[in-house]
């Protein structure tokens, strides 16, 4: 199985007039990661941004001018991808995985793609259904709670009964229940290398 967590920072929230000027994530095949990637992008003619969002990110306009631009960004991206993928096999593709991915950064790199000619490109290499953290998240907990749960009773009365998926969340996860699981791992090692990398360069700049 092949996944790309990844995380995004943009200009806005509309994918359709804003675009993506930070992009990390790491790419694991099988449990193994095999790749990190990390650009800064200059946005594209056009886009619109928003103070704000610059604020959440930590970056200004002035920042934004010495980025490489999206088309030098693109190729670098799809030529790594294609590394770790067979275009001629219609089944090897890749899962994107993130916060909300489907609801928000996907649409980003998706239009991202469109922009640079890509949107052909983006199809052949990603999974139609992108895999959102926190109900994937979810999903593991309630797994490993109801595995455990079948456990203790079979210990009490020598066999597995299954456990009540019924009950709120709350009553559900204790607190050794609440670490994250290696999704959640995988992309707050991407977020995380956002910051370091925006550290190293204002750093760099005093």
């Amino acid at each position: 199985m092949k996944i790309l967590f990844f995380d995004t920072e943009t200009t806005g929230l509309d994918a359709a007039v804003n675009g993506i000027h930070q992009l990390a994530g790491e790419i694991v095949i099988d449990g193994n990661v095999v790749d990190r990637i990390i650009y800064m992008i200059k946005p594209y003619e056009g886009c619109q941004i928003e103070k704000r969002a610059l604020v959440v990110s930590r970056t200004n306009h002035e920042d934004l001018i010495y980025y490489p631009c999206e088309k030098e960004v693109y190729t670098s991206l799809v030529r790594l991808l294609y590394g770790y993928t067979e275009p001629l096999k219609a089944n090897d593709k890749i899962f994107l995985a993130g916060w909300r991915a489907p609801e928000f950064d996907c649409k980003f790199l998706h239009s991202f793609f469109e922009r640079n000619g890509g949107k052909e490109t983006y199809g052949r290499l990603f999974w139609s259904n992108p895999i959102d953290i926190p109900s994937k998240c979810e999903a593991c907990h309630i797994a490993k709670i109801s595995q455990d749960r079948k456990a203790e009773e079979h210990d009490k009365h020598k066999q597995y009964k299954y456990t009540c998926c019924r009950k709120s969340r709350k009553e559900w996860i204790s607190k050794e229940y609440q670490q994250p699981c290696r999704c959640t791992e995988m992309i707050q090692k991407s977020s995380q290398a956002l910051h370091e990398h925006r550290t190293t360069v204002t750093s760099k700049e005093i």
